[in-house]
């Protein structure tokens, strides 16, 4: 039993366990599909979290999962609790921490080293697993990263952690020797919606990025305009061909519907109104739908891949990070383009290429899936919740 507060009245919860979730929860379509996902699968479960405010109305529907965010009444007071007290801040974050049961760090790109200054990187990890009774990471991939000295650190942390899920083999090797380590394909394998419909209408959905201001260690601002001009080469292709062409922003704060609106400007005048552009608000179904009911993906972020796989689709890989190179090697993926070759490529030929692809078979990885949550289930099983262990 918990005590927890909703409406700013506090009641004894009917859940016997409480996880905190930490996620990158910043407006991303991958990231919240996962933290549903998790949700989902243990319907008995508490899972608390903090995101900004627009959190709580964007997964209001999940009837397990409390979300607070620094405005809260309950989190203020209680910030200003520790802060008098004990003169920490953080306080409410850590209280969080401390009083769930588990920790669930999940997300894809977690481990990535961005600077040369990975020390703040690195404690903040630390601190959630000292603060955590038990912690589990799920759903990730290692890297990339330039110092092996980030690597030997993490290695040696990771190592206590009650449970490593990762999400391709090259990551894995990199931990395998650790008792807690496994592999499984990404998260979203373990969905399941019984309103989703699978079609196959004559659309193309397109996933793009923005590559303003993408610079710093591993810099792909650089290949922006080639970049734009073959994603609207391609979109031209697919409307010419008939195709209905449908952009799916997964991200409005990294840049995903500016990138969108540029690339539909510079298709000829006449084409325009065959494109249109989805924004991923709180609309997480009718985002999913679009690639559902679609019958070609050209997609850059790695999540449109998996939810192209998912329904069977023709997929193009748009390949700018290594993630995606391993998630298509381990499944034998050579048809892909990489932000280098951008230039030397003629758009009919890989239409025609991608049109004549055998939709994908994600029935293996739809079986292997649930070994991301192998750990957890472990746990929760010993501890008397069962949840959806399928």
């Amino acid at each position: 039993m918990h005590i927890i507060q909703q409406g700013g009245v506090e009641f004894v919860s009917i859940f016997r366990r409480k996880i905190y979730i930490y996620a990158y929860l910043a407006g991303n379509l991958g990231d919240d599909m996962m933290v549903r996902i998790l949700c989902g699968r243990y319907p008995h479960v508490l899972f608390e979290t903090i995101a900004d405010s627009s959190y709580r109305n964007r997964f209001k529907d999940i009837e397990n999962l409390m979300v607070y965010s620094p405005g809260d009444r309950k989190a203020v007071r209680e910030e200003a609790f520790f802060r008098k007290f004990f003169g920490k801040e953080d306080g409410f974050h850590k209280f969080l921490v401390k009083s769930a049961d588990a920790s669930v760090h999940i997300g894809g790109s977690v481990f990535v080293q961005h600077f040369d200054d990975w020390t703040a990187l690195i404690e903040a990890d630390r601190t959630l697993r000292r603060l955590s009774k038990r912690l589990y990471v799920i759903g990730a991939n290692f890297g990339p990263y330039t110092d092996d000295a980030y690597y030997q650190a993490y290695h040696t942390l990771l190592g206590t952690y009650d449970g490593v899920s990762l999400r391709d083999e090259s990551s894995y090797r990199l931990f395998r020797d650790l008792p807690d380590a496994v592999c499984a394909p990404d998260v979203f394998f373990n969905f399941h919606s019984d309103e989703i419909r699978t079609e196959n209408k004559k659309q193309a959905v397109f996933s793009v990025i923005s590559l303003t201001d993408r610079t710093g260690k591993y810099d792909i601002s650089r290949y922006r305009e080639d970049y734009l001009a073959f994603c609207a080469a391609m979109a031209n292709q697919c409307i010419q061909q008939g195709y209905g062409v449908l952009f799916v922003s997964f991200c409005r704060a990294q840049g995903d519907e500016e990138a969108a609106e540029e690339i539909i400007c510079r298709l000829p005048e006449a084409f325009r109104p065959s494109a249109r552009l989805l924004r991923y608000d709180r609309n997480w179904k009718e985002c999913i739908q679009a690639f559902a009911e679609s019958s070609l993906v050209i997609g850059t972020r790695f999540h449109s891949i998996v939810f192209g796989w998912f329904y069977g689709k023709r997929v193009l890989p748009v390949v700018y990070d290594p993630k995606t190179e391993h998630m298509l090697d381990d499944n034998h993926i050579d048809f892909r383009v990489s932000f280098r070759e951008l230039p030397a490529q003629d758009p009919a030929v890989l239409f025609q290429k991608l049109t004549e692809l055998a939709p994908f078979d994600s029935s293996k990885l739809k079986a292997e899936a649930p070994g991301q949550f192998r750990k957890l289930d472990v746990f929760l099983k010993q501890a008397g919740r069962g949840g959806n262990q399928g």
